[in-house]
């Protein structure tokens, strides 16, 4: 008895610390910097609006080691340098893969003073219309069971890119299935010239026959500063 009366209040207690981290993630999640582009505010809200049982889940997975928006733009500026260093290539866009990559492309490409487009994909068994209860299966095809996931454009780049020398960024790489459509896209369809990945986590592997530019070995132990459905 007196080991189960410890258990409980040890897991009463995990669940308090785990709502007061909540909460104060919550309150730093909306200090949104002012170059974010407004038109991606409704993609932000809904990030942080996740169902409380998610973000739980989130905090207890990435033991609430949350990405501040100021230390994001630290790491946003180290990248922009590694390209810099990296290649001397003069880059006339970057793409943005919505959504977590494309809310980050207007600083890049404010900085590099080149265009920035937006790509969205999905997951074909949604048909381009992820449901909020998605999320659930989401966390067992991305951690508990991966998978393999076959991709459909839901937003394609307008733009014309033809011969063009193309950035391509997401906050990470995972398995680099997303990121793979993305480069086969460009090269095959949009005809590009150049293109190269770049991200801030990466498994350090070849995607489509480019190695990426990246700052980190993949790890996926942050939140990031939006929150908590990346």
């Amino acid at each position: 008895m007196k080991v189960l009366f410890f258990v409980l209040i040890v897991f009463i207690a995990v669940i308090i610390a785990v709502v007061i981290r909540i909460k104060i993630i919550d309150a730093k999640v909306k200090h949104y910097p002012h170059w974010i582009d407004k038109s991606l505010m409704p993609i932000l809200e809904k990030k942080a609006n996740v169902p409380l049982i998610y973000k739980m889940c989130e905090v207890l997975y990435f033991q609430g080691n949350y990405l501040e928006w100021s230390n994001l733009e630290k790491e946003l500026n180290r990248l922009i340098e590694k390209v810099k260093d990296t290649t001397t290539i003069n880059f006339d866009a970057i793409v943005g893969i919505k959504s977590g990559g494309a809310l980050l492309t207007k600083y890049i490409a404010t900085q590099l003073n080149i265009p920035y487009y937006y790509i969205k994909l999905s997951d074909k068994d949604y048909n381009c219309k992820k449901k909020p209860s998605d999320v659930f299966n989401d966390i067992y095809k991305n951690v508990i069971h991966p998978q393999k996931k076959i991709y459909t454009i839901c937003e394609p780049i307008k733009a014309e890119l033809m011969h063009k020398n193309v950035l391509v960024f997401d906050e990470s790489i995972h398995t680099g299935n997303t990121m793979v459509h993305t480069l086969n896209y460009l090269r095959n369809e949009k005809r590009v010239n150049t293109v190269l990945p770049i991200t801030l986590f990466s498994a350090n592997v070849t995607y489509a026959g480019y190695r990426p530019v990246y700052l980190h070995h993949m790890t996926r132990n942050i939140i990031w500063p939006w929150g908590y459905d990346n």
